[in-house]
């Protein structure tokens, strides 16, 4: 059962995330696009919770735990985790810019970022028992990127093939050499992408019709762009309702 202290700290938490992200903010304009549009997102998660605390706060200490307590408690549980998601997306995105000054650029094994990526989203695919498989095509040289950045780009691309997957589909992640360019293509045989929702997919807080079931704060897309961009590459989205979806980044491979 939650105590008083659990719930108090779990404020406190929450709190301490919002006075971190309106502070340490420039008051840009766009930036106050974002915070306004992150607080409304966040109205949802936040108001949920009210609701089941408010229920819990009505047990008494010599009550019995009943199902009901604990799935109240799970949910409970799984809101705050949306409510942080969000959080973290939105200074993610508010870190993330497209100017390459601010990246910092070594010497890096870009197939190594994949398998580390595969095997993060190994348990999750598990679940909805979906395969994913990584073929690497010839030699793919070390190059300079920045580690962090990019396997946070690649990382969103996986994680969205995974969570809009189909029980039983299958996500494909290869990668090669073209010349001066690594070319990744993340393919999966999940719920696609509307075609009149395909050319806003990049857009900041745009989320597709057919993802309405499935949280996510329509940061995803935006972060991953200005990333690529950031790094002089290019990404693109191929996809069809109902039969899946194909990103592919290809990055410039310069010697510094």
């Amino acid at each position: 059962m939650i105590s008083e202290r659990s719930i108090f700290l779990m404020g406190v938490v929450v709190g301490a995330v919002a006075v971190y992200f309106f502070n340490s903010r420039k008051k840009t304009a766009e930036d106050s696009l974002t915070i306004e549009a992150i607080i409304h997102e966040l109205k949802t998660p936040l108001t949920g919770l009210s609701w089941i605390f408010g229920f819990l706060s009505e047990i008494k200490p010599r009550d019995e735990v009943t199902e009901e307590m604990i799935g109240f408690i799970k949910e409970g549980r799984s809101k705050i985790g949306n409510a942080l998601d969000l959080a973290n997306d939105a200074l993610t995105a508010l870190n993330t810019s497209v100017d390459s000054a601010s990246y910092k650029f070594e010497k890096n094994d870009l197939v190594a970022v994949l398998k580390r990526v595969v095997e993060e989203n190994s348990l999750t695919a598990k679940e909805k028992s979906v395969k994913i498989s990584l073929d690497v095509h010839g030699e793919v040289q070390e190059f300079p990127f920045d580690l962090v950045k990019l396997t946070l780009a690649i990382r969103n691309v996986v994680n969205n093939a995974v969570k809009y997957n189909k029980n039983g589909g299958g996500v494909s992640i290869s990668v090669h050499e073209d010349k001066d360019r690594a070319v990744i293509s993340v393919s999966d045989t999940g719920i696609g992408i509307p075609a009149v929702d395909l050319p806003k997919m990049f857009n900041k807080f745009f989320r597709a019709k057919n993802t309405e079931d499935n949280n996510g704060s329509g940061l995803g897309l935006f972060i991953v762009k200005n990333i690529v961009a950031g790094h002089g590459g290019e990404v693109d989205i191929q996809s069809k309702e109902g039969e899946g979806t194909k990103v592919t980044i290809t990055l410039p491979i310069k010697h510094r």
